[in-house]
């Protein structure tokens, strides 16, 4: 007897064979679509993923541009002129300490020599009496070191009474605390306007009622900062004497014949 595959769903005929194979049908579209979406997924993912690596690499690369552009300016700024910009904050500290003697030691070149003078500038305001002193070039280094007088036979004489002596250092020690609260405000002021400064070692050639100023040259801490980055410098070239670079040897003046010198 023949079998009937079909059925009346609401005045509807159906044949569950071809509706088995419909359903297979979706299923395997439904599957496909399914590991569509998935392969879609992972290669949003992989996307992602690489627009953050490639987000990375461009804040590595502007931070540095930024961080060569800051460099150059820097390097750049290194080799203008100390500038002593707030002199009258400097006068103001200064103001509450009695006058006292200033002697200068520079170096006898521009840059050094207009350093001193701006600092002059504040004690010609001050009405402090100042002075260069003339020594060997050699012996002063980079930056701008103060010192105070310590003297102490300037304030103890030879042949004065026993019983004077202790009054005598008494009033040696008070000049000496004052000479360094000065020199420390002067310091403070002159460091405010970013240039170097430091307190020096005892200038026992003076008394405490002197302070010692020593202008040397600017130093450059972004070059060589700068210097370092780019790594150790080549090796000097050797000659049968050995290895020789950075040495230095005193020019002799030269003593013309003054005749030699006459206009033509």
């Amino acid at each position: 007897m023949k079998q009937f595959s079909e059925s009346v769903f609401g005045g509807i005929t159906v044949n569950s064979t071809n509706l088995q194979h419909k359903v297979s049908q979706a299923n395997k579209e439904a599957g496909k679509a399914n590991v569509l979406a998935q392969t879609t997924a992972v290669q949003a993912a992989e996307l992602r993923r690489a627009n953050l690596a490639t987000e990375s690499r461009l804040a590595e690369a502007n931070q540095k541009i930024e961080y060569e552009r800051t460099k150059r300016v820097e390097l750049a700024a290194s080799l203008l002129p100390r500038d002593f910009f707030d002199q009258s904050g400097a006068i103001a500290r200064l103001t509450s300490f009695p006058p006292m003697s200033v002697v200068f030691e520079f170096i006898n070149e521009r840059e050094p020599r207009a350093m001193a003078e701006q600092i002059n500038f504040v004690f010609k305001t001050l009405h402090w009496t100042t002075s260069r002193k003339l020594i060997n070039e050699m012996f002063i280094k980079e930056g701008i070191s103060i010192s105070v007088g310590a003297d102490v036979k300037s304030f103890l004489p030879l042949g004065s009474p026993q019983e004077n002596k202790l009054a005598l250092l008494e009033v040696y020690m008070q000049k000496r605390s004052i000479g360094e609260r000065t020199a420390q405000a002067l310091c403070d002021g002159i460091k405010h306007c970013g240039i170097d400064a430091e307190i020096g070692n005892d200038a026992v050639r003076f008394p405490p009622t002197t302070l010692l100023i020593v202008v040397g040259a600017k130093p450059n801490h972004a070059l060589e900062t700068t210097l370092k980055e780019l790594g150790p410098p080549p090796s000097p070239t050797p000659f049968r004497g050995g290895m020789a670079g950075a040495n230095r040897e005193a020019i002799p003046e030269q003593k013309p014949d003054a005749g030699e010198n006459r206009p033509q």
